[in-house]
């Protein structure tokens, strides 16, 4: 059995991607995008979603069928 014990911290300067458009960080923008290599918005998500538990918008919410 192995226990590792401790934490760890990375910084990466400039952003950083995954998997081409798995998981960006715009670090100029301020941006992360989950399936998209070019989010437009400061989190955004290309592709279908599932959310289990409570989902709260605090603001605007637009529907686009």
């Amino acid at each position: 059995m192995i226990s590792i014990q401790g934490t760890a911290t990375s910084t990466f300067a400039g952003g950083v991607t995954f998997d081409t458009s798995t998981l960006v960080v715009n670090a100029n923008e301020n941006r992360v995008g989950v399936g998209t290599a070019t989010p437009s918005t400061t989190f955004g998500v290309l592709g279908s979603s599932r959310f289990n538990g409570a989902v709260t918008v605090g603001g605007a919410l637009t529907l686009d069928p």
